[in-house]
């Protein structure tokens, strides 16, 4: 996964949902669909942290043209 917010928390986070989603549908159990909807929530937390740090770190350097290439790519 390589996108202009990707770090190895989101990563990492991502990959343990996949891993839990995989164990839901395996058992489709109420206590595995939980533990599922818990990862997911804490995959879409991190992600959102990921992108507004990634955001704020280059709104503060706007005169870096490598920043300025990102934000064009955050506008598509």
């Amino acid at each position: 996964m390589y996108t202009w917010w990707c770090n190895e928390d989101v990563a990492e986070a991502v990959r343990e949902k996949k891993i839990i989603f995989g164990k839901w549908k395996k058992e489709n159990t109420k206590e595995a669909r939980m533990e599922y909807k818990k990862s997911r929530q804490n995959a879409k937390r991190v992600i959102s942290s990921a992108k507004e740090k990634k955001q704020k770190e280059c709104l503060n350097d706007l005169n870096n043209s490598e920043c300025q290439n990102e934000i064009f790519r955050m506008a598509k």
